[in-house]
């Protein structure tokens, strides 16, 4: 099937202009007299990796990502992104090998469909013959290596991004003069105005405008909603504003436009729900049920960090937190994020894996710096130290210790869910069911916590939806590549990693059984709660080298001489003074946060006004 009138000059044009533009008009006729167009909807995948390389591909509307694949079947991490006359698909052709990566489009996109084998045939006599076209070629090629290369800094991961008021309109007013103050200073987005909204062709004023600008922010009223069907097609992502209180399974509008039916809402991912304090009604839960997919931003009017938490999100410069599982070392996290906040590091999300996921979800429901640091870390401290106590053994046969002292942690956490933080939340398990890695961003935040930190072996599994889970660790020990995923390309994750592998005791292991068994005090030596939490943290950190490519910032201090478990040498104070002081040091060495440390008392000993 040829191209037809309707897209042959708009094609003609690309191919000239853009993609082949060294070659003669008659080859572009030739390209375009046996290829065809087709289109895809928002999501769509273009290839998949490993698939066969029968076709090469250029861009005339949309946009497209090439995306590194996620083995647990969650949400792929976009690396580089191309629009308008980019070629894709050609090296796999050249090279006779098979797709290497991931292609899906970002928005609606048309494309010219070449086939392979008249590809080739095109390379091999119009451009190696052709020393000028080669050199455009081959420029292109490196160039989209080094985009590869520096994707985690310097992609832009959002171009086009919609801020929808669902009958929010006054809360979006009130949200647009923030974002208008806070770009006065950083000058992160182009807004569009409401005169240019009027235009009966939004579609081209917004690609217009994406030539001239890297971030482009529409703030759509409901009152205009007749117009987002037009902008659905162009844009990269769709914020949904509403108050806390909607139920949307109510609307009939929510209803249809988060249908599955809908193959325009691919992007509408993002809820921002206004609340008037912390006690306000708030419906999360309902819109994660109207689809699962989605991530829930709360804004509460009384927290001065919420609107300068929602611009960061909207500019994709987010700050994301990782906390890497680390048994009773992830005490010490406690002094991490008491740097980041001395500091004026914002924290804008916070994931992690097993009992430090728990460190990070007390940091964030704790209403004040002194009820975590003050009240809920001693707690926690004493907790973790009775339930990985030999006093904790079990005689069950489900796990070597009874898990009581996490139990009691965990009830701290009954009354939330997780899409009803205050700062957004993730934790990482194993379904051992479904022998698959499994994020947690919604659901009773008790719950999820305790699969997250079921350590294998030494404390009981846990049964939800009639599935069996354990502790993350077992397959993601240091989630950066589930933060980047939601942290945006130009987004900053820190990412605090104590979990280093500790040395087992050394020796003559028949000679030490020996004594064990002659020693009724020793027999439980070589530890097997050591032995269990090492292998399985070992386990875990398969991951590491590209957890450690993925993040801004990697903290990991030597924490070889302290014990996983708790001991006298792993004290709280000393964990928490490690942790505070290898972050302060981060700090300091990272330009991009210079900007933040301004007004910090340097004098201020903030670790021993915090020691418990």
């Amino acid at each position: 099937m040829t191209i037809t009138s309707q897209w042959y000059d708009e094609a003609f044009s690309v191919l000239q202009q853009q993609t082949f533009k060294k070659c003669e008009a008659y080859v572009l006729r030739l390209i375009l007299k046996s290829s065809y167009i087709i289109h895809l909807n928002a999501g769509e995948v273009l290839f998949r990796k490993n698939d066969l390389s029968d076709y090469a591909y250029v861009i005339l509307r949309g946009r497209v990502s090439t995306q590194l694949l996620q083995e647990n079947g969650s949400e792929n991490i976009p690396m580089v992104f191309f629009s308008k006359g980019a070629l894709l698909g050609e090296i796999s052709i050249i090279s006779d090998t098979a797709r290497s990566m991931h292609a899906v489009a970002q928005r609606d996109t048309i494309l010219i469909c070449i086939h392979g084998t008249l590809f080739k045939k095109i390379y091999n006599k119009y451009i190696l013959s052709n020393l000028e076209q080669m050199k455009l070629f081959y420029s292109e090629l490196l160039d989209r290596n080094r985009r590869l290369l520096s994707s985690t800094q310097k992609l832009v991961s959002h171009a086009i991004t919609v801020l929808f008021s669902f009958d929010a309109d006054a809360e979006l007013n009130f949200l647009a003069e923030f974002i208008h103050s806070m770009n006065r200073t950083e000058k992160k987005l182009f807004i569009v105005s409401q005169e240019q909204l009027h235009d009966k062709n939004i579609y081209d004023v917004l690609l217009a405008l994406e030539k001239e600008h890297k971030h482009i922010l529409v703030l759509l009223p409901f009152s205009k909603k007749d117009l987002l069907d037009s902008i659905l097609d162009i844009a990269d992502r769709v914020i949904v504003l509403a108050k806390g209180t909607v139920i949307p399974f109510e609307q009939s509008f929510l209803r249809e436009l988060f249908s599955r039916k809908n193959s325009h809402t691919f992007n509408i991912k993002n809820i921002v729900l206004v609340h008037e304090n912390s006690s306000s009604v708030n419906n999360a839960t309902e819109w994660v049920a109207l689809r699962k997919t989605l991530r829930v931003i709360n804004y509460f009017k009384e927290d001065p960090t919420a609107l300068p938490r929602l611009y960061r999100d909207i500019c994709g410069t987010s700050i994301g937190v990782v906390l890497s599982g680390a048994g009773y070392r992830g005490l010490g996290y406690v002094g991490a994020l008491k740097a980041l906040q001395d500091y004026h590091i914002p924290i804008d999300i916070i994931g992690g894996t097993s009992l430090s996921a728990i460190i990070g979800a007390a940091f964030i429901v704790c209403k004040t710096p002194d009820e975590f640091f003050n009240k809920m870390v001693p707690m926690i401290n004493k907790y973790i130290r009775i339930a990985l106590s030999w006093k904790e053994i079990s005689l069950s046969g489900g796990a070597l210790l009874t898990g009581r002292g996490l139990a009691t942690i965990l009830k701290r956490f009954d009354s939330f869910m997780i899409e009803a933080l205050r700062i957004p939340f993730f934790c990482v398990s194993c379904d051992l069911s479904a022998k698959r890695e499994v994020h947690h961003f919604h659901g009773q935040l008790h719950n999820m916590l305790e699969a997250s930190s079921a350590l294998p072996g030494l404390l009981p599994s846990v049964l939800l939806n009639d599935h069996i889970f354990v502790d993350g660790s077992v397959v993601n020990n240091t989630p950066v590549d589930v933060m980047r995923s939601i942290v945006t390309q130009e987004g900053m994750v820190i990412t605090l990693d104590f979990g280093t592998i500790e040395s087992l005791e050394k020796g003559n292991p028949a000679e030490r059984f020996t004594q064990n068994m002659n020693d009724k005090a020793r027999r439980i030596k070589p530890d097997l709660r050591k032995i269990l939490l090492t292998s399985l943290l070992m386990h875990g950190q398969s991951k590491e080298e590209m957890n450690i490519s993925l993040s801004n910032i990697y903290i990991r201090p030597d924490l070889r001489q302290y014990s996983f478990l708790p001991d006298r040498a792993s004290t709280l104070n000393k964990l928490i003074d490690i942790g505070y002081k290898a972050t302060v040091e981060a700090i300091k060495g990272h330009p991009d946060l210079q900007k933040y440390i301004s007004l910090r008392d340097t004098t201020a000993d903030p670790v021993n006004e915090t020691v418990v």
